[in-house]
């Protein structure tokens, strides 16, 4: 379970104003890897560090796989966090700035940041891994980057790690690293965006 930093839960436990029992981060990965394993044994396949599919032959998750790959999402609601023609944004954090905005006539957002080539190949990147693999050639004929190469230290790290594997211009996931993705994933940040809490 997440609790964003905006919400009425984390800052009542941020500010100690109540005790919830939250599990870490080793106990909801064992929770995961116990649910992917039952999953498994009952037909299932893993379609994502998230979801798992009856048949994955017969079922995509065309919203993900496209928004993945970089299409358009126009953020609805408080908060809500969208991308448009490269531009990535953020919709009002709070209830009476998101609908006085909207009540004047005005778009709700609060932030907005044009990404360059290389932040939308990361963006890509760190989307299209949380699937538990990535296409070298995609990215070689989309955008002309080699990612094996780009990233070839995290790469290998993440490997010697038991996190990944990488063959044939391709890398996979391993279970230990599905159950990690989020984890991992800033690694692949510009130095800019590192260590920066969003919410």
């Amino acid at each position: 379970m997440e609790l964003p930093f905006n919400t009425v839960y984390s800052q009542d436990i941020l500010g100690n104003k109540i005790e919830t029992p939250v599990a870490d981060w080793p106990l909801k990965r064992e929770w995961v890897n116990y649910a992917f394993d039952e999953l498994a044994a009952a037909g299932y396949g893993t379609s994502s560090a998230y979801t798992m599919v009856k048949d994955p032959s017969k079922v995509n998750f065309s919203y993900r796989d496209n928004l993945f790959s970089g299409s358009d999402l126009i953020a609805t609601g408080v908060a809500s966090f969208g991308h448009i023609s490269g531009v990535h944004y953020q919709n009002n954090a709070e209830w009476a700035g998101y609908l006085g905005a909207i009540e004047s006539g005005e778009l709700p957002l609060m932030r907005g940041l044009k990404a360059t080539p290389h932040q939308l190949l990361v963006r890509e990147v760190i989307l299209l891994l949380k699937r538990g693999y990535l296409d070298g050639d995609y990215f070689h004929h989309k955008l002309s980057v080699d990612i094996l190469e780009e990233w070839s230290d995290v790469w290998r790290q993440y490997a010697e790690d038991g996190l990944l594997t990488v063959a044939a211009g391709d890398v996979r996931l391993t279970r230990k690293g599905l159950l990690e993705v989020d984890g991992m994933l800033p690694a692949f940040f510009e130095g800019a965006h590192q260590g920066v809490r969003y919410t």
